[in-house]
C-alpha cells in the first residue's frame, strides 16, 4: 500500500475506502480454501447461458435447467473415468509447485516444522502437522505450497497426501451424484391462478435517443452512406480511396525526368480534372 500511494494517490484513497477482505488476499478467510480475487466464474456461467438470456422468462429458466440436468451427469460420468485421486486441473496445479520446491533448502527442527530457505537467504516457516506456511497460500486454497512440497519432499512423503479433500476425485464425485429429476412440458402444467408474468415497463430515460444505423462491414468506409463495387476487383471500395490511390498514379505518370515541368503540370492538371468528373464512377478509371 506504501508502494501505491506513492505511485497513485487517488487510488490508495479509492481502495482505502473499501474492506481490505474484500480485495486483498492478506484478509482473506481460510475456511473456504478459494483465493481467487477475478470473477471468472461468473463470467463461465454466463458464457454457458448466452443463448437463454434473451429468451421470455420462463423458457429462459427451461433452458438453463436442461443445461444443469446434462451437465451435471456429463461431468459426473467423465470423472469416474480418471484413475488418479486429485482432480486433473489442481493436479497440473501441483505438479508445477513440485519444479518450483527445488529452488527451496529445507531445515528441520526435528518434529512437524520446517523453514524453507531460498537462493536469497529468505526463509519462511512450513507446519506439516498444522498445514501452515508463512506465506498462507497453502491455508487459503488448500494446495501445498512450493515451500511445503520441499519439506515433503525431506520427509519422503508424497504431496497429494496434503491436498485438501475438496479437490479429491471422491468428493467431485459425491458433489456430482445429486442429479436433476425430470419435467413433463409446459403444456402439461397445471394452471396457476396468478397473473401471467408480464414484461417491465419501458422507462424513457433522458437524453438524446441513439440512431439505429447498420453496422458497416470492414471493407465499407464512411461517405454518408455510399459505397461503390469496384467491377474490376470485384471488391467493394470507396470513391474517395480509388481517388486516392489513382492521384498517386497519375502523379508518378506526370511527372518524370523526360518531359519538361510545364508540360508534365499541364497534363497533370487534365488528368485531375477528368479524374474529378468521373470520380462518381470507380470502375470508369483507365488502367
Amino acid at each position: 500500500m506504501r508502494e501505491l500511494r506513492d505511485r497513485d494517490k487517488a487510488a490508495f484513497s479509492w481502495l482505502a475506502k473499501r474492506l481490505a477482505a474484500n480485495w486483498s488476499r492478506s484478509y482473506f478467510g481460510t475456511q473456504s480454501k478459494c483465493d481467487v480475487l477475478l470473477n471468472n466464474m461468473c463470467e463461465c456461467f454466463n458464457a454457458v447461458i448466452l443463448g437463454a438470456r434473451g429468451l421470455p422468462i420462463l423458457d429462459m429458466l427451461e433452458t438453463v435447467r436442461l443445461i444443469l440436468m446434462k451437465r451435471i451427469h456429463v461431468w459426473r460420468d467423465q470423472m469416474k473415468k480418471y484413475s488418479r485421486e486429485i482432480c486433473l486441473a489442481i493436479q497440473k496445479f501441483l505438479e508445477n509447485l513440485m519444479k518450483k520446491s527445488n529452488d527451496f533448502i529445507v531445515h528441520w527442527n526435528g518434529d512437524a516444522k520446517f523453514e524453507a530457505e531460498d537462493s536469497y537467504g529468505d526463509r519462511l516457516n512450513v507446519n506439516l502437522r498444522m498445514r501452515t506456511c508463512s506465506c498462507r497460500r497453502w491455508q487459503l486454497n488448500g494446495i501445498p505450497c512450493a515451500h511445503a512440497i520441499a519439506a515433503i519432499f525431506y520427509m519422503g512423503e508424497e504431496p497429494e497426501a496434503y491436498v485438501d479433500e475438496c479437490y479429491h476425485k471422491e468428493t467431485y464425485l459425491r458433489i456430482y451424484s445429486h442429479l436433476m429429476t425430470t419435467l413433463d412440458g409446459s403444456n402439461s402444467w397445471p394452471d396457476s391462478e396468478m397473473p401471467p408474468m408480464l414484461p417491465l415497463e419501458h422507462e424513457k430515460l433522458p437524453g438524446r435517443l441513439k440512431k439505429n444505423n447498420r453496422r458497416k462491414q470492414p471493407d465499407e468506409i464512411n461517405l454518408g452512406g455510399k459505397k461503390v463495387v469496384d467491377t474490376a476487383k470485384g471488391t467493394q471500395q470507396s470513391v474517395a480511396k480509388l481517388a486516392s490511390e489513382r492521384t498517386v498514379e497519375l502523379t508518378a505518370i506526370a511527372i518524370n525526368e523526360s518531359e519538361p515541368a510545364t508540360h508534365a503540370r499541364k497534363k497533370l492538371e487534365v488528368r485531375r480534372n477528368w479524374m474529378a468528373s468521373q470520380s462518381s464512377v470507380a470502375s470508369c478509371y483507365p488502367k
